[in-house]
């Protein structure tokens, strides 16, 4: 099902999830799951919750099959296959190291709950025998670790002067970004999200970065930043206007796709948060100190002051021949 047209519909233009794939679904429960994604597209939901539910229902549904392979329907579903299921989900968290089992297991209960919920209300053939509230029981959801939950994920110290002291060796797409990260604590996701023409206000010898914090969906978000960290975005702006026209930028991003990203670049969309995360991680493995990065999670890039490059002229160099017309 492709995402990008459906009217009203919410994904992030930072990612690439633009299509939600049904082949992890059963052929006997497919379209009643379609039509189920369908409803759930009328309530506002993003295409990254659909896109875990359908991975949720898909993991269920597989295990649902082979425990019963003869089935045509849900109705010998019961509280045991329940109880099997989430046992068979910490078993593959085991195998693959995966840490955070419990929030995994927590959404596939949730999603499948609301999906059981659905069948009884549009009496579908398929619903179970027995009522959603006698299969699936509170005690199926792991306990909540509110310490744990409350804590915010900050980047160590020690990895953050590391980035400040080797900004100037980051590809240049990537340097505006990281001063960026650095002066306003924001995520990724946010700083990709940023407007050409609204990201930056002036009062006098005051500048302010402004901008959509999309966890949270707080629109408008303004934060004071220096006047160096100014001149870094409108030195941006600038280079953005000579080298997109506004057919190429329509949505007017701050950091437009490259050219060379035919499939982003076509549909107008800013750089990819994961290539960031994922280029940001690869290079401190190099200086020694490994930093996973993700580009929508609540890790904190720790807003403050940061060294600015000292050899401005050599990252314009470097970028003016990075980003060649040819290269674009």
């Amino acid at each position: 099902m492709g995402c990008r047209l459906i009217p009203g519909l919410r994904y992030a233009p930072h990612t690439t999830n633009y299509s939600i794939d049904f082949q992890r679904i059963p052929d006997l429960f497919r379209p009643v799951v379609k039509e189920y994604i369908k409803y759930r597209l009328t309530t506002g939901v993003t295409v990254a919750t659909l896109h875990r539910v359908t991975y949720s229902l898909g993991n269920f549904l597989t295990f649902f099959v082979q425990q019963y392979p003869h089935a045509k329907s849900l109705q010998a579903l019961s509280k045991q296959d329940i109880d099997t299921f989430i046992l068979a989900l910490k078993a593959e968290a085991q195998v693959h190291g995966w840490k955070d089992n419990e929030q995994r297991t927590r959404h596939h209960i949730s999603d499948l709950e609301e999906l059981l919920c659905y069948l009884e209300r549009i009496q579908s053939p398929l619903k179970p025998n027995e009522p959603t509230t006698r299969l699936i029981w509170p005690s199926h959801y792991p306990r909540r670790n509110d310490k744990k939950g409350s804590q915010v994920k900050h980047i160590p110290q020690t990895v953050l002067d590391q980035l400040d002291a080797h900004l100037q060796d980051l590809l240049p797409t990537y340097i505006p970004i990281v001063i960026l990260l650095r002066a306003s604590g924001w995520r990724i996701s946010d700083v990709l999200s940023l407007k050409l023409d609204t990201c930056l206000e002036q009062d006098g010898e005051k500048f302010w970065l402004v901008g959509d914090i999309q966890k949270t969906r707080v629109l408008g978000h303004k934060i004071p930043i220096t006047k160096e960290v100014a001149v870094v975005i409108l030195t941006q702006i600038e280079w953005v206007k000579q080298h997109y026209t506004l057919e190429e930028n329509p949505k007017r991003w701050l950091f437009p796709a490259l050219k060379n990203n035919t499939y982003r670049f076509l549909y107008g969309d800013p750089l990819n948060a994961k290539n960031v995360s994922s280029s940001l991680s690869e290079r401190t493995k190099v200086w020694g100190k490994a930093l996973i990065v993700s580009p929508i999670s609540a890790t904190r890039w720790g807003a403050g002051r940061l060294r600015m490059p000292t050899t401005r002229p050599r990252w314009e160099k470097k970028r003016r021949f990075a980003f060649s017309p040819t290269g674009c």
